[in-house]
């Protein structure tokens, strides 16, 4: 088997676990003729596979509110993206930033309080090179957006509904955080 195969092999299995890609037994198969290996992915998975680091110069990371996950997710990316590149978050039903959302990043040390929520319709003109989706509610709610941006979903919990004492809610938006910026981090380690 040649480097390229084995790469593709390695990158399928690193891709599912760390982006969550869903994709049924029969998409991982690998043909005898490797050439139509990449053939048996989703046409994201592919794109992103083509896709050189620091390729990228628009990424949209988008939840429901815009209000805790798709923040954080855009202070990541932000304070781990190289020069030129530009970062946006948005949701369906943009519901305000939430205080608990940046007072969790602060203590990490990014400070998001002057984010906005934003609504995906004020960057419909917007040509993104990759979109995150990071809830399972908005995923299909997206796709008649950006056809062609490369696209990635990870489900997060949304921290905005927990219950319980303060310092309960609080560990939730703070066990969010660190989860997002797990993800935040291996995808800027290498797509940024």
């Amino acid at each position: 088997m040649d480097e390229t195969v084995t790469f593709r092999i390695y990158w399928f299995a690193w891709t599912k676990s760390v982006f969550g890609v869903k994709l049924s037994d029969d998409r991982a198969y690998l043909c005898e003729n490797h050439t139509n290996f990449c053939k048996k992915f989703d046409s994201f998975t592919i794109n992103l596979m083509s896709m050189e680091p620091n390729e990228m110069k628009k990424i949209l990371v988008i939840c429901i509110g815009n209000s805790c996950r798709s923040q954080m997710a855009h202070g990541y990316l932000a304070s781990l993206a190289p020069e030129g590149m530009e970062i946006y978050s948005a949701g369906i039903s943009p519901d305000g930033l939430n205080p608990r959302a940046v007072k969790a990043m602060k203590q990490d040390g990014i400070d998001i309080s002057h984010y906005t929520s934003n609504s995906i319709a004020e960057y419909a003109e917007i040509e993104f090179d990759c979109v995150i989706t990071l809830c399972d509610s908005v995923k299909e709610r997206c796709e008649r957006y950006w056809s062609t941006a490369t696209r990635l979903h990870q489900h997060f919990p949304d921290p905005w509904n927990a219950r319980g004492t303060e310092e309960e809610v609080n560990e939730v938006f703070r066990s969010v955080r660190d989860q997002v910026k797990a993800y935040c981090t291996e995808f800027a380690t290498n797509f940024m």
